[in-house]
């Protein structure tokens, strides 16, 4: 007692001038003036701030906890328990009996300190409770503690969660599948349900990524899915594509699965609906949490509304059919739709969504090559596509039959001349809808003949005349961009091809030709404009191929009002290009603006030990996962610099998390515990785990590890980490304050 008086006497002259106060604790001003930066720059809650605050530092808690209760069982002398590195806040360092318990201001980690443990344990070599005078197995308990420690409080957090309000798991359905992925060249559809996924029967779909992106490299996957109509099982194994550019992972290209349930984020002032959207214009307004229940029938479009049927993936539930929804809505574009939405208070209520369409800007961008076609269909055994040792065949003239004569898409600017055929332009954006516009109402067969330039060896491109039948049962299957490499696509065809952001063609007096684009204009850039109030993204970075993305972000993601495009003539780059574009009534899309859910499947359990099993599946899992994360980051197989988070990118994640639902944050803070578990248990010296590679050493060879070998790797390991640790940080602060 009086050692810890005079030690709050010292502190208290030290605090009599504030000069030296000022220069005591300057680093712990510092560190609170970035922080409040940081907290003003987002405009978080000091309240969600602080429960991040307590959730990040009791895992760390948990952590040290380990440490020190090993250490006291081992009757160790533990000097110091932290919980963060460096100099103590002020009034945060306190000695209790023969321990000093702080908080540190670096709030990345830990640590206890005990007798004998650094370069002065030679000093208490004759003292029993010394570290250095454990046993290896007393040793190894101690180092051990920590990482156990984490885990069971992941297995015990988890099982709260299961015990008490469930948790929420993404269905094994698959909602959408990106156009040219290994999903959509395998002929994977949309409403499939998983059966399998490598060794996990019945999957949910947050089992999916993981499963694909880990995997090895030229490894395939083995997947199987029950088909939404006939409920056949079909067995396949897809090879995963690297996503470099902006995810960094291997993808297969498909999307979760969602409901009818319309949601948005109140606290965040995010409506059920994007802004701008048809979606955001129906009368009267959405609401949260309302669940839309029947539907203008397609087949009688003036008649009563038709209910959507159950959701047949999920027996038993109220949950409506997302998929029947879907298709209505493909039957129905450009037209309005009345939907009946059953509120959260059990009430049923009418609102009508007007018709969405694309924007008309005048431009036709160029045609880029045939990427992908589909497994089994008639395009495959005729169209080449674009691949390492070859090309790809380039589109140049389209020629379908109808009542009327042929109907005739070309790129030619001439004139037609032929009697009987109506020539329209080749726009590679419209190409998709007016072939399913035909298809429609064309008769059987319905042949599309199609002219493309393909080059064989070094020679010219030369004109090949290829006949594809129409396959009219991939209309309903829901396709979208999932990635900013994406192509586009022609279902009934089963064939994707690339748009260029080179400008093929301006239509006179258009919107384009007035705002002064030239063809052969190379759009680089992209910003929109999506609301009323003309709040933009920032500039979208554009590859000379990635125009069907854009195209993607101008129409069915957001429908802006606005677009700026950054434009390079020549090779000179041009000011910015502003574009106002009304809708074309003739370009009818099927996406409204809904803000669907997402399908989740409620996860409780019967009893306790139900859920310890589920509790520990999970941190398994968990622990599975991160290991192979951190393996393929090694061997490339994931990008470092796309998917590395350090503490800012976690207190970010953790406040949302934490603002959105406590049961959500215990959730991450569980994953976060296993997380640090597994970190620190790595071979690396200055952490457990490279602790415990020295004892394996002292235990197998019976005596310990050279003091030079030690030295020399611990200095090895710590300049790792604060490599590893000043590329993350770096990292975290270009994410959070320059990520659109």
């Amino acid at each position: 007692m009086e050692e810890h008086n005079a030690h709050h006497h010292d502190l208290l002259k030290t605090d009599d001038s504030p000069g030296s106060w000022l220069r005591e604790h300057s680093l712990v001003l510092s560190l609170m003036a970035a922080a409040a930066v940081v907290i003003i720059y987002k405009g978080w809650l000091v309240s969600s701030i602080g429960l991040v605050a307590l959730g990040l530092g009791f895992v760390i808690f948990v952590h040290e906890l380990g440490h020190f209760l090993a250490a006291k069982f081992c009757d160790v002398y533990v000097e110091t328990f932290s919980i963060g590195f460096g100099p103590s806040f002020p009034l945060c360092s306190h000695k209790w009996g023969e321990t000093t318990y702080k908080i540190g201001v670096i709030p990345l980690g830990g640590y206890v300190k005990m007798l004998g443990e650094g370069a002065e344990g030679d000093e208490q070599e004759d003292d029993p409770r010394s570290y250095k005078n454990k046993t290896v197995g007393q040793r190894m308990l101690i180092i051990s503690a920590g990482v156990i420690m984490n885990l069971i409080f992941a297995v015990l957090g988890f099982m709260v969660i299961y015990m008490g309000p469930g948790r929420d798991r993404m269905a094994g359905v698959i909602g959408v599948v990106d156009p040219g992925s290994p999903a959509w060249q395998a002929g994977l559809r949309s409403g499939a349900r998983l059966v399998r996924v490598g060794q996990k029967e019945n999957p949910y779909f947050d089992q999916l990524r993981p499963a694909v992106a880990l995997s090895g490299s030229g490894d395939r996957v083995p997947l199987s899915y029950e088909l939404p109509d006939t409920h056949k099982v079909v067995e396949t194994s897809l090879l995963p594509k690297f996503e470099g550019q902006r995810v960094g992972l291997k993808l297969i290209g498909v999307g979760p699965a969602q409901t009818t349930k319309l949601v948005g984020l109140p606290s965040l002032k995010q409506p059920p609906f994007v802004n701008g959207s048809a979606a955001s214009r129906a009368t009267p307004p959405l609401e949260h949490e309302e669940t839309i229940v029947a539907t203008t029938d397609p087949a009688n479009p003036t008649g009563p509304l038709l209910d959507l049927p159950p959701d047949p993936r999920q027996p038993g539930s109220d949950q409506r059919d997302f998929f029947a929804l879907h298709r209505r809505l493909v039957e129905l574009a450009g037209q309005p739709v009345t939907v009946r939405v059953r509120t959260p208070a059990g009430t049923t209520r009418e609102s009508v969504i007007p018709p969405s369409f694309a924007r008309n800007y005048g431009l036709i961008m160029r045609m880029g090559p045939v990427t992908a076609t589909r497994s089994g269909s008639a395009a495959e055994k005729v169209v080449r596509t674009k691949s390492d040792g070859d090309t790809g065949d380039v589109i140049e003239r389209v020629e379908v039959k109808t009542d009327k004569g042929i109907l005739r898409f070309t790129n030619s600017r001439a004139a037609a001349a032929t009697p009987g055929v109506e020539e329209r332009p080749l726009d590679p954006l419209r190409l998709p809808l007016e072939l399913a516009q035909w298809a429609a109402t064309a008769k059987e067969p319905k042949d599309v003949n199609i002219r493309v330039l393909r080059r064989e060896g070094h020679q010219e491109r030369s004109k090949v005349d290829l006949t594809i039948p129409w396959d009219d049962s991939w209309r309903f299957d829901r396709e979208d961009t999932l990635s900013s490499r994406s192509p586009l696509a022609v279902s009934g065809l089963g064939l994707t091809y690339r748009v260029e952001s080179v400008v093929e063609d301006v239509i006179k007096d258009s919107v384009a030709d007035r705002a002064g684009i030239k063809t052969g204009d190379v759009f680089t850039g992209i910003r929109l404009y999506t609301d009323a109030e003309l709040k933009s993204s920032k500039l979208i970075d554009l590859a000379q191929d990635e125009w069907a993305y854009a195209w993607h972000l101008m129409t069915e993601n957001a429908n802006p009002t606005r677009v700026d495009l950054s434009v390079k003539r020549g090779s000179a780059a041009q000011p910015d290009i502003t574009l106002n574009a009304p809708e074309d009534t003739t370009w009818p899309i099927t996406e409204r603006g809904f803000g669907f859910g997402s399908d989740n499947r409620h996860l409780k359990a019967d009893g306790p030990g139900q859920a310890v099993a589920m509790g520990a599946s999970d941190v398994l899992d968990t622990m599975k996962n991160v290991y192979l994360s951190l393996l393929r980051m090694v061997d490339g197989g994931i990008s470092f610099l796309k998917n590395a988070n350090g503490p800012i990118s976690i207190a970010q994640t953790s406040y949302m998390v934490a603002s959105e639902s406590a049961p959500q944050f215990v959730l991450l803070l569980c994953v976060l515990s296993v997380n640090l578990a597994v970190l620190n248990f790595l071979p690396i010296p200055v952490l457990d785990g490279g602790h415990m590679v020295f004892l394996l050493y002292e235990k197998l060879v019976g005596r310990p590890v050279p003091e030079l070998i030690r030295t020399s790797a611990t200095f090895a390991g710590m300049a790792l980490l604060l490599s590893l640790m000043a590329c993350v940080v770096v990292l975290d602060v270009i994410k959070v304050f320059f990520k659109s």
